[in-house]
Parts: structure tokens; sequence; C-alpha cells
């Protein structure tokens, strides 16, 4: 049985001889270091922690000119356009 140091060594040294890419290696790596972490390593405070909508942002306001009552007539020149 190997403990954790020596199967880490094992997975670097088929990493070298092509077994396994660099990523798989690191991979690998990091699972057998994994035991040695605690909550508070990997986790983010709550202080640090934010939200971020995924509703659309609502759309703006008409300008002024545009607003107008039920019934009313809107009327739109050409420098209105402009």
């Amino acid at each position: 049985m190997f403990t954790r140091d020596a199967l880490k060594e094992l997975v670097n040294i088929q990493s070298k001889k092509g077994y396994f890419s660099n990523d798989e290696m690191k991979m690998l790596s990091g699972a057998l270091d994994f035991k040695k972490k605690t909550a508070s390593d990997i986790m983010t405070p709550i202080d640090r922690v934010f939200m971020i909508s995924v509703k659309p942002p609502p759309p703006p306001p008409p300008p002024p000119s545009l607003i107008f009552r039920e019934g009313e007539e809107l009327s739109v020149t050409l420098f209105d356009l402009v």
C-alpha cells in the first residue's frame, strides 16, 4: 500500500514518462493534497461574496417630451427627431 506522498511521487514519475498530461498530474496531485485542506482554506469569506442579478436591467424611462396621458395626441416634428 502506498502513502499519499509515495503515490504523489509515483504520479509525478509517471507524468514524466508521458502517462499523464501536465494538467492530469496537477489534478491528481491536488486531489492527494485535498485531505490536508480545511473548509476555511478553500471557502470565500462571506464578507467578500457578492451577487449579480441575472435579470436584464429595466429599460430607461422615456424622455419627458414623450410622456403623455391616454387620449392626448402626440405630435412629432422633424425638430423632435434630430
